[in-house]
């Protein structure tokens, strides 16, 4: 049976993946991989982070051939060092970076400066040179509130940031980097009339098992 392995450091979109994946993907072995530090290690100890990751995806694929599982990231931080880990590792952003790279503009909102510049560079390996316009927004204290378990406070945060960057400048996109904003697309979408975009929506709409 196909294994796929997703490796998280926040919960938000695990039951979503579960309950999708288990429609588009019958027949396919779903597990979840929780670890809250390795982002916070990533901060002072790549290396750490690297030795974590291996030996989380050594334990998810014991008994199982290599072709039959694949494993994805879904922390925007953590895409950065995909390719150096035991085994090559997919990034749930790929296909957000991707989609983002054929806009001709957009705003790229994060609640972690960390998440930022790993998106800049996944969206400069499809854009080809492409000239974008783009403007990045790291929203103070969103992630704090959200670690509090404020929800409301780290909405309206990003709410408040992304109509304000929107006054000054029009976009044909915005990009939330991270799977603690993806709620958010439907209800910035009904008040931006412009395009939301967020990793989980995109990889749902275009992985295809390998």
């Amino acid at each position: 049976m196909k294994k796929i392995v997703f490796i998280h450091t926040v919960p938000d979109i695990i039951s979503r993946l579960n309950r999708e994946l288990k429609l588009r993907l019958p027949g396919t072995r779903i597990e979840n991989i929780m670890d809250d530090q390795l982002s916070t290690i990533l901060q002072y100890d790549r290396e750490k982070v690297l030795d974590r990751l291996n030996t989380l995806v050594r334990l998810a694929e014991d008994g199982c051939e290599s072709g039959d599982v694949e494993f994805i990231l879904t922390c925007t931080a953590l895409s950065d060092i995909a390719d150096e880990a035991h085994r090559p590792l997919q990034v749930l952003d790929q296909y957000l970076h991707k989609a983002l790279a054929e806009l001709d503009s957009f705003l790229l909102v994060a609640t972690s400066e960390g998440a930022l510049s790993p998106t800049t560079k996944g969206i400069q390996k499809y854009s080809s040179g492409k000239d974008i316009r783009k403007r990045e927004i790291y929203v103070n204290g969103a992630r704090e509130a959200i670690k509090n378990g404020d929800k409301s406070l780290h909405d309206r945060l990003i709410t408040t940031a992304i109509i304000g960057a929107l006054e000054k400048e029009s976009y044909d996109g915005i990009a939330l980097c991270q799977p603690s904003m993806s709620h958010l697309k439907d209800e910035l979408s009904k008040d931006t009339q412009i395009a939301v975009l967020t990793g989980i929506d995109t990889f749902l709409e275009n992985f295809r098992i390998r």
